[in-house]
């Protein structure tokens, strides 16, 4: 069972539709599993190089009983590691 969550700052409240509508369609998931939507107090200054419309906030995926998803991803972990820098 997967569970999304959306981090956004609290200044795109506004936007919350269309980032909603965009991580529907980036993941191909209906909108209804979009489970919680979490507010991020906002910074005066930022880091951030994708501001403005072109911000869509982080989706967080979390997937229950997942213990050979988790193995697969160890694996290629593991392989990419191996593969670029020799160690394991």
């Amino acid at each position: 069972m997967n569970h999304f969550d959306l981090f956004i700052h609290e200044n795109h409240k506004h936007r919350i539709n269309n980032v909603l509508n965009y991580w529907a369609e980036q993941t191909s998931f209906p909108l209804k599993e979009f489970n919680h939507i979490y507010y991020k107090k906002n910074k005066i200054s930022t880091n951030r190089k994708n501001i403005g419309n072109s911000y869509f906030g982080v989706l967080k995926l979390r997937v229950r009983a997942s213990s050979s998803l988790l193995r697969k991803i160890a694996g290629w972990i593991h392989g990419v590691n191996k593969y670029y820098w020799g160690v394991v």
